[in-house]
């Protein structure tokens, strides 16, 4: 809840480049697509989980889900004969619409630290464009904060995150309203006792992806 909110206000705020990094299982995907559904109320909004792009191909990905082309261009597949500087003219001409229209686009990336160097330069590259100094487009980047011993990102894109959040895993009293929650959501009437809750945090560690697995197998 704490970094949902501090990412809302962050994106409010129009700050540029944001970053929430947590380990494996934490939600981070979880909190992006609720992020995105917030956000496609207001503005647009759009979430990448395939991290493993080239800088031409999050140019085209990030055009075509943000509905930066026509859906019959998008149909037709134009955006994948583009050059590279053809791309940069539909994403200037994108940020001026957004200007004009006085509304805001959110790019979230999911699996940021698998993205390769070039194509985190290009979206600081993107964010940091003269054409987006009102910063009508924000980046939102979500990933594991170290794999391997490796940062995150590279250092010349880290140095431009404008807002840095960790989601954690959860503590005890968070476990059981997350489990009590879960379980309303799927309509049944099995109800786990204080004393299964104890085992399943201490078991998953607050993982909430351990979580659902113990539940489900308690199941």
């Amino acid at each position: 809840g704490r970094v949902f909110d501090a990412l809302s206000a962050a994106v409010l705020r129009r700050e540029s480049v944001m970053l929430i990094a947590g380990d494996l299982g934490v939600g981070k995907t979880t909190l992006c697509r609720t992020l995105v559904e917030t956000q496609e109320r207001k503005a647009r909004a759009a979430l990448l989980g395939n991290a493993l792009l080239s800088p031409d191909d999050l140019l085209r990905l990030m055009l075509h889900d943000l509905g930066a082309v026509s859906p019959e261009d998008a149909r037709q597949g134009k955006l994948l004969a583009f050059t590279r500087e053809q791309l940069m003219d539909v994403f200037t001409r994108f940020i001026g619409e957004l200007k004009a229209s006085t509304h805001g686009a959110v790019m979230i990336i999911d699996e940021a630290h698998s993205l390769p160097a070039a194509t985190t330069e290009l979206i600081v590259e993107l964010a940091s464009l003269d054409s987006n100094r009102d910063r009508v487009l924000q980046f939102l980047l979500a990933g594991q904060p170290a794999v391997g011993g490796a940062p995150m990102l590279p250092a010349i894109v880290d140095q431009k995150i404008n807002v840095r959040t960790r989601l954690l895993p959860l503590e005890r009293d968070e476990c059981e309203k997350y489990v009590t929650h879960r379980m309303a959501i799927a309509g049944g009437h099995v109800e786990f006792l204080p004393a299964a809750v104890e085992l399943i945090y201490a078991l998953s560690g607050g993982v909430p992806r351990l979580i659902n697995l113990l539940c489900e197998r308690a199941l």
